[in-house]
């Protein structure tokens, strides 16, 4: 809080509301290319269900979006921090 330059009441009443809605949105978006398009990050259903490590599905779909989406941060502490 201190590094964002919050008080208590700011963190919880505006800040976290804003950043737990972005992890949930994020959360959806890798949900919905795991039902729907996995051919786009180069994996197939069969694939994935045969694979013991979730991990490396999950970091290919990240790594899908990242060449997808252009993020600008706003906030250059936070942007080392997700780094």
């Amino acid at each position: 809080m201190e590094n964002l330059g919050l008080t208590q009441e700011q963190y919880w009443n505006e800040y976290r509301p804003i950043e737990i809605e972005r992890y949930l949105t994020h959360l959806k978006v890798i949900n919905h290319i795991y039902e729907n398009d996995l051919g786009k990050v180069g994996l197939t259903k069969e694939e994935v269900d045969t694979m013991e490590n979730e991990n490396y599905v999950i970091d290919k779909i990240e790594e899908y979006l990242k060449s997808q989406i252009d993020i600008e941060y706003m906030d250059s502490e936070l942007e080392k921090m997700l780094k």
